[in-house]
């Protein structure tokens, strides 16, 4: 295959410098692609601000047309991120043109961010298909290691309809709706995805899709079901000819799987489990296999058949689905008080048997069934077009600028939104006894607050079905952050040898992704999940080719340190004057370490990033070793002065009385109670408006928004401590007396 000609968005315009609208020239580089006849379109590392140019909700942001291929430089390197205020409907941040076919389109290596927490705007992240009704579809479709977050609606999102599709190696999560949306699309894959805490379902393939496999994919932390297989609101046919195919699906909200209104659907060697409601779920659907799978300690029930009842015409049938011709064969369910039930409805011939384990079979059968249950398919098939090679790197030269930090002049005046305070605090001290408080029950956690709207039906247009919460806009909201100390240079030989003895051989040179691994661990002291590992495979395959630095690409991974190491270290450095020692990070951070409720926790995972910040300001400065100073600094002040006096300190600049006043007196409404920000942090200080711990409560609250902007004297100087510390950096350091610039501090 001859090389496509590459072209470089920055040779049209392009800053990529997190503040410059770069929509129109990333689009004019898109557009010189397409008139060449193809040719890729090279994004290098940057953060390109975007937005809707027109208005109409279905031209998007960028439009990318047959034969071009959009690259970056690697996930969380380029980013392609909505303004901040942004008020239109975009039905795709990328996507094809409505009205046309499109085939032969390549995305690949970068990051789409709705921003969602700074505009109201209704937004896609990734939208293909032609026009909903229509007969005509897009085809060959390739999306591969890409990342889509934050947007108020579908993070992928492919459309009716589009024909050999393929997404795989990459990420979506933190949306308000699903994080995979595959609405009326047909031989489709999706393979080695992760979807994680989305406000719908992870994965839902919907519309009348079909011949769709989805193989060793990731579904966990979503609001609703990890995958769900449903037709749809309107009569349509049903979905058909699906395979699930190993991965796993866990700590979802409600089912693992849903296959309602579906038939002839395969679920095999998948590890279910931690789902709410149940591992499996079968309704109104028929002729599916559940085989061989791993379906352990969900809700009440392994698996459950049932019949769907539609007279009220939800589904637009008017009728009563029996879930019939439904086999349950081969696998391993145990932790489950019933393994299999099939509910007293018009359900019938639906069978159980070969399975192992524990729990009760109910009200199903336990013989074969005569006829055979599953997927008909036996050859998917999705993007079959041929990927073009990456563009040649860029000249070394001109190498490619870090990606800068979001940009905000102003610092932030509001939370994402008032949450009911948790129940109780661990205690984030230096290693010694801890309370191991029991976790809060999930209507007294602190998730981010998030109106998924009703989750049955899915929905079969572009309309989202989750409306997005209504809270105030906050500054950008990053993504999630480890420790070493090496060992000190040993004493100079005094007898070097001589020279007829062999020299110590030189240790070998690490390559980008063992230092890329090697540093993630140091900053966020755990494991990469898988989903972390797809944007470290990334990273190192960008600095592998030169579009990035490695100190770029390091300086993703402090990014996602923000709602961790970065709560410990600017916490600490307020209320002591210094990073937490070793075994601090240790205590407070390893989730294998002697702390059961560490910051990497399951406890903690209840807490949004604002809340884990109060949580340890009130601990610190109330109950831990930063108590004294604090009672010294702050404790003949009244509420204002204090607020005036640690945003001083945490930004570098005195807000104004129009700023303290929006930081005490904003309004919310919560549970059918309206009260102010003030009041709001006293629930946490627990010692009325004027007390010591609603003044910790004020100084955790202005760090969160600090690390959520990148902005300000403590943020900066965490940010550039943990870039030292991924490189084995001392612990228990004067953060912003090493690391503080005069440039750090804001200036209006």
């Amino acid at each position: 295959m001859a090389e496509l000609r590459t072209f470089n968005v920055m040779d049209y315009g392009a800053k990529g410098d997190g503040v410059t609208l770069d929509t129109a020239a990333i689009q004019a580089a898109l557009d010189a692609a397409h008139a060449a006849g193809g040719g890729v379109v090279y994004i290098p590392a940057g953060v390109y601000i975007v937005h809707s140019t027109t208005g109409d909700a279905s031209d998007g942001a960028l439009q990318i047309r047959d034969n071009v291929t959009l690259e970056g430089a690697g996930m969380g390197l380029s980013v392609l991120k909505v303004r901040d205020g942004e008020n239109h409907k975009i039905t795709g941040i990328v996507r094809t043109p409505s009205g046309e076919v499109t085939h032969d389109v390549v995305i690949r290596d970068l990051t789409i961010d709705g921003n969602h927490q700074k505009n109201s705007g209704e937004i896609d992240g990734f939208f293909c298909g032609v026009t909903p009704g229509s007969t005509d579809y897009d085809y060959n479709i390739l999306l591969e290691r890409v990342e889509i977050k934050n947007v108020s609606r579908y993070g992928f999102d492919p459309h009716e309809q589009t024909k050999n599709l393929t997404i795989r190696d990459s990420i979506a999560h933190d949306n308000l709706g699903d994080g995979f949306t595959i609405d009326f699309c047909f031989d489709t894959v999706l393979e080695n995805n992760v979807s994680y805490n989305n406000g719908r379902y992870g994965f839902n393939i919907v519309t009348s899709s079909h011949d769709i496999l989805l193989k060793n994919n990731i579904a966990y932390g979503n609001a609703a079901n990890g995958i769900s297989v449903q037709k749809g609101s309107e009569d349509r046919p049903f979905i058909y000819d699906v395979l699930i195919e190993g991965g796993q699906v866990y700590d979802n909200a409600k089912y693992g799987i849903e296959i309602k209104l579906s038939e002839r659907v395969t679920v095999r060697d998948v590890e279910i489990y931690g789902n709410k409601s149940g591992g499996i779920s079968i309704f109104g659907a028929q002729d599916n296999l559940i085989v061989g799978n791993n379906i352990h300690d969900n809700g009440s029930y392994g698996v459950r058949v049932r019949e769907y009842d539609d007279r009220d015409g939800v589904q637009g049938t008017y009728k009563v689905w029996a879930s019939t011709g439904n086999t349950i064969t081969g696998n391993v369910l145990t932790g489950q008080s019933t393994a299999v039930q099939q509910v007293a409805d018009s359900s019938q011939d639906n069978a159980a048997y070969g399975n192992s384990g524990d729990g009760a079979l109910k009200g199903i059968g336990l013989s074969p069934l005569n006829d055979p249950s599953g997927s008909h398919n036996t050859s998917y098939v999705g993007y079959v077009g041929s990927s073009p090679p990456s563009p040649t790197a860029p000249d070394p030269e001109e190498p490619p600028k870090d990606p800068p930090p979001a940009a905000d002049p102003d610092p932030p005046h509001s939370p994402s939104g008032p949450t009911e305070p948790p129940p109780s605090h661990p205690d984030p001290t230096e290693p010694g006894p801890a309370p191991d408080p029991d976790p809060p029950a999930p209507d007294q956690a602190d998730p981010d607050p998030v109106n998924t709207g009703p989750i049955d039906p899915a929905p079969t247009t572009p309309e989202p079905e989750p409306d997005p919460p209504a809270s105030d806009p906050v500054e950008p909201d990053p993504i999630t952050p480890d420790p070493i100390d090496p060992d000190s240079d040993p004493d100079p030989d005094p007898d070097p040898p001589s020279p007829s003895e062999p020299n110590e051989p030189a240790a070998p040179q690490l390559s980008p992704a063992e230092q890329l691994q090697a540093a993630f661990e140091a900053v966020l002291w755990r494991a990469p999940s898988l989903a972390d590992s797809l944007i470290l495979d990334s990273l190192a395959d960008a600095v592998a080719a030169a579009p990035a630095t490695l100190q770029a690409a390091v300086n993703q991974l402090v990014q996602k340190a923000d709602d961790t190491t970065a709560v410990a270290v600017m916490s600490y450095a307020f209320f002591t004057g210094a990073a937490p020692s070793e075994g601090g990070f240790e205590y407070l951070l390893d989730p294998h370490g002697p702390n059961p409720n560490s910051l990497n926790s399951a406890y903690y995972q209840t807490f949004n990033m604002e809340n884990r910040f109060i949580n340890f300001a009130v601990n610190l400065g109330v109950l831990g070793e930063g108590h004294a100073t604090f009672v010294e600094m702050y404790g003949d002040l009244t509420l204002r002065q204090a607020t005036a006096a640690a945003y001083q300190e945490i930004f570098g600049i005195a807000p104004t009385d129009a700023k303290l006043n929006a930081l005490l007196d904003t309004s919310f409404s919560m549970a059918g109670m309206t009260f102010t920000r003030a009041e709001y942090l006293a629930a946490y200080g627990g010692d009325g408006l004027e007390g010591l711990g609603t003044k910790a409560a004020m100084v955790g609250f202005l760090l969160a928004e600090a690390a959520k902007a990148d902005l300000g004297v403590y943020a900066k100087s965490s940010n550039a401590y943990l870039m030292d510390l991924a490189d084995g950096a001392d612990f228990n350091v004067d953060i912003v007396g090493v690391y503080g610039q005069p440039e750090f501090a804001l200036t209006s």
